[in-house]
C-alpha cells in the first residue's frame, strides 16, 4: 500500500527532496528501478518527472534511497495552487508499485 505524504513547493525555487523505501525496517532494493513522479499540470495534463528525464535520482540502491529535484526554472512555471501526485517505481521484471501518493501545495511568489 502506498504511503500518504502532502508536498509543499515554493513556486521560482528548487525543489528537493529524498526518500528511503522500507518494508518491516528493510530497504527496499531499486537496484534497475525506474522511478516516475506524475501530477496535474497547469493546463490538466499530466507533468511527468522521473529517473529518464533526470529530476529523479535513485541516490543509494541498496538501501531504497532516491531523490526528485525540480529546478527553480520548473517550478516557475508551476501555476496551479494544490495538485494530487503519485510516485511510482518501476522494478527491472515490469512491476509497478505506488510508493507514495499525496497533494503538492504550491505557496506562489509575490
Amino acid at each position: 500500500m502506498a504511503g500518504l505524504y502532502n508536498m509543499a513547493i515554493k513556486q521560482g525555487t528548487t525543489f528537493e527532496k529524498g526518500f528511503r523505501w522500507t518494508r518491516n525496517g528493510e530497504p527496499i532494493i531499486l537496484e534497475g528501478c525506474s522511478i516516475v513522479l506524475s501530477f496535474k499540470s497547469n493546463n490538466g495534463s499530466q507533468a511527468v518527472y522521473s529517473t529518464t528525464t533526470g529530476e529523479v535520482t535513485i541516490t543509494d540502491p541498496l538501501q531504497g534511497r532516491f531523490k526528485i529535484k525540480l529546478s527553480a526554472t520548473i517550478t516557475n512555471g508551476f501555476n496551479w495552487t494544490t495538485t494530487p501526485y503519485n510516485i511510482n517505481i518501476q522494478f527491472p521484471n515490469g512491476d509497478i508499485r505506488r510508493f507514495l501518493e499525496g497533494n503538492l501545495n504550491l505557496s506562489k511568489k509575490a
